[in-house]
Order: C-alpha cells, then sequence, then structure tokens
C-alpha cells in the first residue's frame, strides 16, 4: 500500500463487502477493532463502521515500535499474538456484558471497575440517592460558579457556608 490512508480504505472496503454479505444473511454482526488510532478516526478513514456496532480493544504501544531490520517477522507475530488474545478478550468482557446487565459496546478500558461502578450506581438509585456529575470535588447546585454557589440561607435572611463570616 502506498500509504496508511489507501491501507485503511481497502480495509474500509473489504469490510463493506464483508458487511453486505452478513447482512443479506441476516447475521448479527459486531465489529471489534484493536488500533493506534482512535475510534473517531477509525471511522472517518472507515465510514462502513458507521453501520455495525463497534467494540475497542485497547492497543498496546509497543505494537508500533519496529526493529529496522525483520520488522515483517515481528509484525506477523504482533498480529497473530493480538489475534489469539482478541477471542479472550472478546469472552471476558461478553462475561462482564452478562453479569452487569450492560451492552458489551459500553465498557471502557478497565471493565471491573466499570462494572463496578454500575452496581454501586444501581444500589444508589435505589435507596434514592441523587447522582451527579461534575469536574471538581463539590456537587453542582445551579447557583453558578464561585463561593456563593456554596452558601445557603439561614433562618435570618444571612448567608453561610463556605468562606463567608457570620456577623
Amino acid at each position: 500500500m502506498a500509504s496508511p490512508d489507501a491501507a485503511l480504505a481497502a480495509a474500509g472496503s473489504t469490510l463493506g463487502e464483508l458487511l453486505r454479505s452478513t447482512k443479506m444473511k441476516n447475521i448479527p454482526t459486531v465489529v471489534q477493532t484493536e488500533s493506534y488510532l482512535e475510534p473517531v478516526q477509525l471511522l472517518a478513514h472507515m465510514p462502513v463502521l458507521h453501520e455495525v456496532p463497534m467494540v475497542t480493544m485497547k492497543s498496546n504501544t509497543s505494537d508500533s515500535h519496529y526493529p529496522a531490520l525483520g520488522w515483517q517477522t515481528f509484525a506477523t507475530q504482533r498480529m497473530l499474538q493480538r489475534f489469539i488474545l482478541a477471542n479472550g478478550w472478546w469472552e471476558d468482557r461478553l462475561e462482564y456484558a452478562r453479569y452487569s446487565h450492560v451492552p458489551i459496546g459500553n465498557f471502557g478500558s478497565d471493565a471491573p471497575a466499570f462494572v463496578a461502578d454500575v452496581f454501586f450506581s444501581r444500589l444508589l438509585r435505589r435507596q434514592d440517592h441523587l447522582l451527579w456529575m461534575s469536574r471538581t470535588s463539590t456537587p453542582d447546585l445551579g447557583h453558578g460558579n464561585g463561593e456563593a454557589s456554596l452558601s445557603t440561607r439561614n433562618d435570618d435572611g444571612g448567608t453561610a457556608g463556605h468562606g463567608s463570616e457570620n456577623r
């Protein structure tokens, strides 16, 4: 191939043909990827990936360090190693998905931590706890930014809270 873009275009074309044949036969299909490219970049280079669910396996950064001599052997060995490991990775993710009742495509790179988060949030929801996501360690109470958002009203109409003094 002349360039990585050309290689990705050829792979996208071949994948498109494969997906068309599975669609005609009504075969459920999921694409499992392992690439140094981010999923967004893969989707940009291979638009056919928009047609099916995609599960991303984190790539190994050492796979990109090829020796100057004998790189073909190195690349072939790495490809076969990753191919063999991919099935075990898929089976692990499938077990996590079944156990947690979460779609397999929703997992990040750390599946056990993700499952623990899901179970913890479900427990909190059952106990009527409020869940929020905030970039800071304090909740967003909807009052705007700054210390004023951390203050609360006293019975006498004054404010008391973080950084304020009652006199």
